[in-house]
């Protein structure tokens, strides 16, 4: 008698779904984790662009130079480095930005010629990847430039400090080896623009140790600066911003500016 092999139905196991308080505390755990990692994201995601911005003042004070050594050993003009003419009353440029400067060898500026050749080729050069383009609109009694084109303005401060201190004969043109200290003379800096500490929402190519002109915030509370050795790095902007420009604790904005030259009080 043949013997039957004896089949069972499958023991199906039905698995145990998550209770309320477990689906609570994983929901707790997650946003945990993102609150923990959201600020360190942003953090890497501002550093990336704060090398982005160091790159590009790189590139620009590389520029420049090169300029200077086709130029007699000077450089550009504190103004037409960036754009061609001046602001009218409204503080409105004529041109609209880098394209019509002298590092871009005046470039595509209807009646102007291209009196050099271009030293940048990029206009996004002139712009730091954190700088949205805003700006203050009448801070201090002054419209802002329009339309927010380059983040960067030229250290005029070493002009005047230097003719004030007989190193230097004046004019806008400024060799570029006249510096005592290359590795701390800055050629581009990071205009403040935008925010409650902009007491001057202007962006005018140029930049002096004034009332008005204050260093950005922007990569937390540091801004770039570029040297005359081609190296940028990122610089205590708040202190700077802080620092009086008269009185006994004057003369911390003229050592960033311009050092190795004697400060006149």
């Amino acid at each position: 008698m043949p013997i039957r092999a004896l089949h069972r139905a499958p023991c199906r196991v039905h698995p145990r779904a998550f209770t309320l308080i477990e689906l609570m505390v994983v929901v707790a755990i997650i946003a945990l984790l993102i609150s923990i990692l959201l600020p360190s994201l942003k953090k890497a995601r501002d550093q990336a662009k704060m090398i982005v911005c160091t790159d590009h003042q790189k590139e620009l004070a590389s520029g420049t130079y090169y300029y200077s050594l086709d130029n007699r050993n000077r450089l550009p003009d504190r103004i037409t480095w960036v754009y061609v003419g001046k602001p009218n009353a409204q503080n409105v440029l004529p041109y609209p930005g880098p394209w019509s400067g002298d590092l871009m060898g005046h470039q595509r500026v209807p009646g102007v010629r291209p009196l050099r050749k271009p030293y940048i080729q990029q206009a996004e050069l002139f712009m730091c990847p954190m700088d949205d383009g805003s700006r203050a609109p009448g801070t201090g009694g002054f419209p802002p430039i329009q339309p927010a084109t380059f983040s960067y303005t030229r250290n005029d401060y070493i002009v005047s400090a230097m003719v004030s201190a007989n190193k230097w004969g004046g004019g806008q043109y400024f060799p570029w080896d006249k510096p005592k200290y290359p590795s701390k003379t800055p050629v581009y800096v990071e205009e403040m623009t935008v925010g409650p500490e902009a007491l001057s929402p202007i962006n005018d190519g140029y930049m002096t140790v004034s009332t008005y002109d204050r260093l950005t915030l922007r990569h937390s509370n540091r801004a770039v600066l570029s040297y005359h050795d081609l190296h940028a790095e990122a610089v205590d902007a708040q202190t700077y911003n802080r620092t009086p420009t008269h009185g006994p604790n004057a003369g911390y904005q003229h050592y960033i500016m311009a050092p190795g030259i004697p400060w006149q009080p």
